[in-house]
């Protein structure tokens, strides 16, 4: 046994503490190394957080403006803000207009005792109540600012404003905005601070400073301001839009709160206050109301330069603005607006010496109907350069006008329906119909200023002549979106997405744009300007600039837009194709007679336009050098839409003529050469197909290559008529009574018009009086029918036989009433009962032919049979105008379309039928040859075929993408 003493109770304690003390020793070595990690942990930590906030705040005070820059502009003997901003002509010779409402020179507000006015304090504390109340404790910007997004102290307000206005707005600016705001405040102390704010705060109306404000809104200097006066100044600087010309009762509430304000500041006593408060806000100014030739122009400028230069930083001052004006075009082009609107108005003007455009101003032929509100506008553009040249607005009641706005366009827009049909397969040639089943809606009154349908024009005449009809079909045939969207493209962003008829009614375009636009054409196609940075459009749109450079007054250059773009926005033979119609004198005088205003002496495209309700009329054309637009109308600002009156449509049109002959005198008198891709051709007018004995009229026309007439005229066909029923002749009625006579054969929607015009038309049956003897029924011709259309090779059906049979044979001759016989293959002995007898190829055919059954039997006696018909082996014209080939559409949304086709025939169709992805949807049988199809997502063909009576097919097809 082992003897095992029990360990007492002090020994226990003993080895407890023991091998605690062991347990210390062996952990104080891990704790040490573990306390080392740790803080070797954090000082990577706290050195990578210092690394970045050095980081950081360098990314921050990089390029931060110089602290000195402030004096520089503020200083009242040197700073540039001291000067104006003046706008000049292109020369720089002619001083357009000086901005902003400017306080006389010297009149510079100071703070400092020795100059210290009385009543400045007054102001000053206002302007602290106003904004900001712990001005004189913070160090430039508050605690909590640290967190603001706006300026909201006097100091963070001064240094965005002034210095980094041209910085894009977010954390990093607001970070260095706050930045700059403690320094300045640091460096040129509170006192300072304040009296430049109080010199340079924006008052609203182009005034800056409170001494150009106090002149504005009151009529006196700043030191001459009671209470009431300083406290409401001080609230316009704290909003300048609430002030006392535009807002007078909200300007009134704001100082009365600024009042209450200064009281509880302890500034003033509450019966200084109330006092005060019940003071009118009557101020003794006016706002500014110098509106002058040029102010239409100048806010073009401002316009242009807004997206590079703040408006507010062009009114401080310190800048030159060199534009690119005519000055002597634009003073002829205001000279001439206003005797024009004053001879509208009934008067007759005395023209001012040296107004040249005015005494070029054609007479007016036409009246203007009394409404309130008659308005006009011209522009010049520079189509090589895209510069605007001149730009004049002028109102009858209101002078010159400082924002023109976008008018309605009506008939303005016709070219790019007709330069859309162009790129769908038509050319200037080809035929349309000025009827009414052509108007939108079936409307039957005519839209064209002679108040008179014309029938069949070609579309050189349709589109010279401002027939709206036939520019009707077309939009309808090709769909609105599809026109508006190219000429969106070609220049005319205003109406991009627009989907009605705009040539009747709707849609607005400013004159520049216009101008700009149709300056494209005589570039063959290529618009040359500037891209619009505040369009949201894709691709971004081009405008004509306004402004060759801005400096300041040391030289250095703000802004300047570089060498303009030059994009083709149609090709060369398209713009030509255009510019050969719009040119084209002869052209305008079935609706302008000659001579006319449109008619200057030397080569010019132009085209007139006017909205169905007789409020709006247009006249934008250009020579080689030039484009010139005028609108003459009543302003909508300026009159309610709904009010009657009318402008003579003639108006704008004298008004162009007068400023194109005065603007183009000295420049060359070119036109436009014929570029490759456009023949011409020798057409029947005014089918403009390719000439026959029947045609009345042959014209010299111009086509796009591949679109040029193969087919001859089917307008006008010769009839043989039995000239005692009036009805076709058959080959029975007897020759004496056939006489040959050529109509004019309208389609079947315009039949009704052509007899209601008193237009001889074809008759549709045929003259049965002469009826032939009973066919035998051994001998008659069976297939094909009698009056029947064929076409290409056929079989000849009949019966030839009978008792006593010896031979038979087939004979066609052309004809009612044959000359000459041909006879088809043999004759031959051998009997037919209803079978073929003989095979005609009618190849290279056409027209009314005689076919006839010659059957000899043995005593010689001969029995026939004849029968008449028409050989037509002309396929139809088939053409599908919308959507597309190889179109897409992105949206899965839109891809409901209406499809649009061009069909025609030489005799008579039978029927269209549409495919998609070789399914036949439909089958149409007479116009409009239009059907709506819903696309799914993916890819498309589209394919039609037109056929007709003779069994003659046309097919063609375009492929059609859907996203899916």
């Amino acid at each position: 046994m082992y003897n095992v003493s029990m360990p007492s109770a002090v020994d226990i304690v003993r080895r407890r503490e023991k091998n605690r003390g062991r347990r210390a020793g062996s952990y104080a070595p891990r704790a040490r190394a573990g306390f080392l990690s740790l803080f070797s942990a954090l000082s990577v930590v706290l050195g990578i957080a210092g690394l970045a906030l050095a980081v950081t705040y360098n990314g921050l005070t990089a390029d931060l403006p110089s602290l000195q820059v402030l004096p520089g502009l503020l200083d009242p003997q040197t700073g540039s803000l001291a000067a104006p901003t003046e706008i000049y002509d292109r020369t720089g010779a002619v001083t357009l207009t000086t901005l902003g409402a400017r306080a006389p020179t010297g009149a510079y507000l100071s703070l400092r005792q020795d100059g210290l006015a009385a009543p400045l304090p007054v102001l000053a504390d206002a302007v602290i109540a106003a904004g900001d109340t712990d001005f004189w404790s913070h160090p430039g910007i508050r605690t909590s600012d640290w967190f603001a997004a706006e300026p909201d102290t006097i100091p963070w307000k001064l240094v965005s404003a002034l210095l980094f206005w041209d910085e894009t707005p977010g954390l990093r600016r607001t970070l260095r905005e706050k930045l700059l705001a403690t320094q300045i405040v640091a460096e040129f102390g509170r006192e300072q601070v304040l009296e430049w704010y109080l010199n340079a705060a924006d008052f609203g109306h182009g005034a800056f400073g409170a001494e150009a404000a106090a002149r504005l809104y009151f009529g006196r200097s700043a030191s001459a301001l009671d209470l009431a006066e300083a406290a409401a100044l001080a609230a316009i600087s704290q909003a300048p839009h609430l002030n006392p010309f535009d807002t007078p009762e909200l300007a009134r509430v704001r100082r009365d709160e600024v009042l209450a304000k200064m009281q509880a500041l302890g500034d003033i006593t509450a019966e200084e206050a109330a006092a005060a408060q019940a003071e009118p806000l009557a101020g003794r100014g006016e706002p500014p109301a110098e509106v002058t030739a040029e102010t239409a122009f100048i806010e073009a400028v401002l316009a242009e330069l807004a997206p590079h230069i703040p408006r507010d930083v062009l009114m401080r001052g310190g800048l030159r603005v060199y534009t690119t004006l005519d000055a002597g075009l634009q003073a002829e082009a205001a000279c001439a607006l206003t005797v024009q609107l004053e001879r509208l108005a009934g008067g007759a003007p005395e023209i001012p010496t040296g107004c040249t455009s005015a005494r070029l101003l054609p007479s007016l032929t036409g009246r203007t109907e009394p409404g309130s509100g008659l308005a006009a506008e011209t522009a010049v553009i520079d189509p090589r350069s895209g510069q605007v040249l001149a730009f004049a607005a002028f109102s009858l009641e209101g002078g010159a006008q400082a924002s023109p706005g976008a008018h309605p366009p009506g008939s303005l827009l016709t070219p790019y329906v007709y330069l859309s049909a162009f790129t769908r397969g038509l050319s200037p040639g080809s035929l349309v119909w000025d009827i009414p089943t052509r108007l939108p809606d079936g409307g039957s009154a005519s839209p064209n200023l002679d108040g008179t349908f014309h029938g069949p024009v070609r579309i050189r005449i349709a589109l010279a002549s401002d027939y709206l009809a036939p520019a009707a079909g077309l939009l309808a045939q090709i769909g609105p979106a599809a026109v508006w969207e190219t000429a969106s493209l070609s220049g005319l962003p205003s109406i991009a997405g627009e989907t009605g008829p705009l040539i009747f009614e709707g849609g607005a375009v400013p004159l520049l744009e216009s101008v700009h636009a149709f300056g494209a054409l005589s570039t063959q196609g290529v618009l040359i300007g500037y891209e619009d940075p505040a369009s949201p459009l894709d691709p971004v749109p081009l405008r004509a600039s306004t402004v060759l450079r801005v400096e300041d007054l040391g030289g250095r250059t703000w802004y300047e837009p570089g060498p303009p773009q030059a994009r083709p926005v149609m090709s060369a033979p398209l713009a030509y194709a255009l510019v050969d119609i719009l040119s084209d004198e002869t052209a305008r005088w079935p609706a302008l007679g000659h001579p006319n205003a449109l008619e200057i002496g030397r080569p010019a495209g132009v085209k007139t336009g006017f909205t169905q309700n007789g409020r709006d009329a247009w006249t934008v054309g250009f020579t080689s050098g030039l484009a010139v637009g005028v609108w003459v109308g009543f302003d909508p600002a300026g009159t309610d839409p709904e009010a009657e009156g009318a402008v003579d449509p003639g108006a704008a049109a004298g008004l162009w003529h007068g400023l194109v002959k005065f603007a183009a005198a000295d420049l060359p008198s070119d036109g436009w050469s014929q570029p490759v891709g456009i023949v011409e051709v020798e057409v029947c007018d005014p089918s403009g197909q390719l000439p026959t004995a029947d045609c009345p009229v042959i014209v010299r026309e111009i086509f796009l290559q591949g679109s040029e007439p193969v087919q001859t005229d089917t307008l006008y066909r010769r009839f043989e008529i039995n000239r005692e029923t009036g009805l076709l002749a058959t080959v029975f009625t007897p020759p004496g009574l056939i006489e040959e006579r050529v109509y004019l054969v309208p389609p079947p929607e315009a039949l009704v018009w052509a007899v209601e015009a008193g237009y001889a038309v074809p008759p549709e049956n045929y003259d049965l009086v002469s009826q032939p003897p009973p066919a035998s029924p051994n001998a008659r011709l069976e297939s094909p029918a009698m009056f029947a259309y064929i076409a290409g090779e056929l079989a000849i059906v009949g019966s030839a036989g009978g008792p006593g049979f010896q031979s038979y044979s087939v004979q066609v001759g052309q004809g009612l009433n044959p000359q000459q016989w041909l006879q088809l293959g043999e004759s031959s002995g051998t009997q037919v009962a209803s079978g073929e007898l003989a095979r005609w190829d009618t190849a290279g055919l056409s027209g009314l032919y005689a076919v006839r059954l010659l059957v000899v039997r043995e005593d010689n006696r001969v029995e026939t049979h004849v029968i008449q018909v028409t050989v037509d082996n002309q396929p139809p014209d088939l053409a599908i105008l919308y959507p597309a080939d190889g179109q897409s559409f992105d949206d899965p949304e839109d891809a409901s379309v209406t499809v649009q086709l061009s069909v025609s025939d030489n005799v008579l169709l039978a029927r269209v039928d549409v495919y998609l992805d070789d399914s036949l949807v439909a089958s149409l049988a007479q116009p409009p040859y239009a059907l709506a199809l819903d696309l799914a997502p993916g890819e498309h063909t589209l394919r039609v075929e037109a056929v007709d009576t003779a069994g003659n097919v046309s097919s063609t097809e375009h492929t059609l993408t859907v996203a899916r």
